[in-house]
This record gives structure tokens, sequence and C-alpha cells, in this order.
């Protein structure tokens, strides 16, 4: 009998079972059916993106100061969805499930599908406590999420490929929200470390680096010529960029609070920050020591970039967070993916010390699934 329980709390349909009911339970509240008060900050999408939609030119017409894909986004939903709160809860529902899906298949190739499982469920529980909603944070998560599978799983044959899509992504990424790049910086900068330790040549540097240009510039340029015919270019500039960069203008130590704060905040939530930092410092243990590497059996080209995107990543969006001197909840959700990555590698070393007492290991899976399980009704 506790063999065959055992076995269930492993099996894949328990934990599709466990995800489903979390996710719902996160997207359920917050649909037109109980949530009957519309945001600030969503209820200005929402107008911004029906003015598109009945012919007004964005920053011209219609003034807003986010990037553009947002209000693409819930244009986009109107016009599959209707005319309705139903079709921006179906869009968020929708991100939040593919950007949970995406997860979860990094964590599997990474390591195993129970360290998946309980990444995936401590993303959906940060998630749900940052607040959920109609917010270029969440939407921007996805293409994060898209940029690292694309950094960490490489396909030799479909470099060229490989590299523009993530280029592409990195423009969505940045055209939702400037602090929401960080981990196209991330990519960039692996490219020259691995340069200047000569990993690589000079030529597939400058190769690798313009299949990342063209994957971004190509929208980026396709973006200001519309801009620019419908002579709203100058708008956009001063709306997306000039305001924003005046906007975020601040003390060092009201930067520093905003860091803090997110830190402190994922920590009340599930304490992911805590096992966050843990993994950092093993990450950082694996980027600089093959020892290491080779003692964690992860001695492989996946998990050397996994270290680095770890390692750099952290600090960069850390950093990030601390641009705006507003510390909003839902500005935090750009650190869930390289903390879940990070907490990962600090899950896999807990796993392989409990790995020769079967026991012992179902007990410590049990523990956590019933403790990130708690953190979500609490």
């Amino acid at each position: 009998m506790k063999l065959q329980l055992r076995s269930f709390i492993k099996s894949y349909l328990f934990q599709i079972v466990i995800a489903i009911i979390i996710l719902c339970s996160s997207l359920i509240p917050i649909s037109p059916l109980f949530n009957k008060v519309l945001g600030r900050d969503a209820g200005v999408y929402e107008y911004v993106s029906w003015r598109i939609l009945q012919g007004d030119i964005l920053y011209k017409d219609v003034w807003d100061h986010k990037p553009p894909i947002t209000y693409l986004l819930n244009a986009t939903a109107f016009i599959v969805f209707g005319y309705s709160e139903w079709a921006i809860w179906i869009l968020v529902s929708l991100f939040v499930f593919l950007e949970t899906f995406f997860l979860y298949k990094v964590i599997i190739r990474l390591f195993s599908s129970n360290l998946a499982f309980i990444l995936s469920i401590f993303f959906i529980v940060s998630m749900t406590r940052l607040q959920i909603g109609n917010t270029p944070e969440l939407y921007s998560l996805l293409f994060q999420i898209l940029v690292i599978y694309l950094f960490l799983f490489e396909v030799p044959s479909q470099k060229a490929l490989r590299f523009t899509e993530m280029g592409f992504f990195i423009f969505l990424c940045f055209f939702t929200k400037q602090s929401c790049s960080g981990v196209g910086a991330v990519v960039f900068l692996h490219l020259l470390f691995e340069l200047v330790f000569k990993r690589l040549t000079i030529k597939s540097f400058f190769l690798e680096t313009s299949y990342l240009f063209i994957g971004f510039s190509v929208p980026t340029i396709a973006s200001i010529i519309y801009f620019y015919f419908t002579n709203s270019l100058t708008e956009f500039w001063s709306a997306a960029f000039l305001y924003n960069i005046a906007h975020s203008t601040s003390s060092i130590f009201s930067k520093l609070e905003g860091m803090i704060s997110g830190l402190d905040l994922l920590r009340d939530i599930n304490g992911l920050s805590i096992i966050a930092l843990m993994g950092w410092f093993l990450s950082l243990a694996i980027l600089i020591s093959s020892k290491t590497r080779k003692l964690l059996d992860m001695d492989s080209p996946k998990f050397y970039r996994l270290s680095f995107l770890v390692t750099i990543g952290m600090v960069i969006e850390i950093g990030l967070t601390g641009i705006s001197p507003f510390k909003y909840n839902h500005y935090y959700f750009t650190l869930l993916p390289v903390f879940c990555l990070s907490s990962a590698l600090t899950f896999s070393l807990l796993f392989q010390l409990f790995k020769k007492n079967g026991k012992l290991l179902f007990y410590l899976y049990t523990a956590l699934l019933l403790i990130i399980i708690s953190t979500q009704f609490s």
C-alpha cells in the first residue's frame, strides 16, 4: 500500500491533477465571475487597446507610457474572444498555463519530473501571491522562459534559427517592458564570456551575435517603420522611452530598497529567495570549478550555461527590479524564472543527498509538496 501511494505521488497523473487544481485556484478568483473591479493599470491597457481597434494610432491619438506589446496582446484578445473582461482573463490564463508548461519543460530536461513539478508549483504559488493580472511583467514571463529554453538547449544543426528566435523573443521582452529584458543581457554576456575565455572563435562570436541581432532588429525596424508612416515615431519614442527614463529616476538608496523589497516578498511567500540564494552559490561553484561539475554529475554544456544564467542572471534581474522607485508586487514577476532555476539546483543537491534512502526522499518530496500547497491557501 505504501509503495503504491509513493508511486502515485510521483506519477505524472498526480502531478497534473495537483498542478491543475492550484492553477484553477489561482485563476478562477480573478475571473470576471468573482472579480468585479477593474484595476487602474489594466483598465488603461484595455481602453488603449479598444481605441487602437477603433482606428486610433497608439501614442499619437491615445497615450500611455508602456511599449506596444501589452496593447497588441489585449487587442488580439478582444478580436478573438470579443469585447469583454472574459477576453482578457482568457489571455492571462493562457499565458500562465504556457509559462508553467515551458518552465516545467526546462526543468524536466535539466533534472527530473519530480523536481520540475515541485518548482512549477513554487512558480504558480509565487505568481498568485504577486497578483496575477493583466500586466506587462506577467506577459513577459513567457518570452523570458522561451529565451532561457533556447539558451540552455542547443541543436548544433539549427544554430542560426536558435539565435534568431532568441533575438525575436528578447525583442518581445524589451517591447513589453524594458526592464523585463534581463535574459537578453545574459545571452549576450555569455557570448562575450565564451569569446574572452577562447571557448568561442571570433568568427563564431560574430556569426551568433549577428543572428541574435537579426532576430531583435528586424521586428524593431518594422515597428519603427510603422510609427514613422503613421506620423507617431516622435510620440512613440517620447512615451515608451524618454518618459520611462524620467519616471525611473530615483536615489541609489531607493533602488536598493526596491531590490530588497522583492527579495523579502519572495521570502515571505514561500522562501523562494532564500532557496534561490543557496542555489546561486552552488551555481557559482559549478561555473568556476570543473571538479564541482563532475562531483554533482553536471559536467555538460547545458549545466554550464545554466550555472552562467543563474550566477549572472540573478544579479541582473535583481538589479532591474530596483530601476523603478515604486515597489508594486507585479514588478517582481521577472525574478521568478531565474529564481526557480536557481532553486532547482538547491533541490537537486538535496535530492542527491537523500537518493540513497528512498523513504527519506519520499518524505522530503511529500513535505515540500504539503508546504507549497499550504502557502497557496494561507
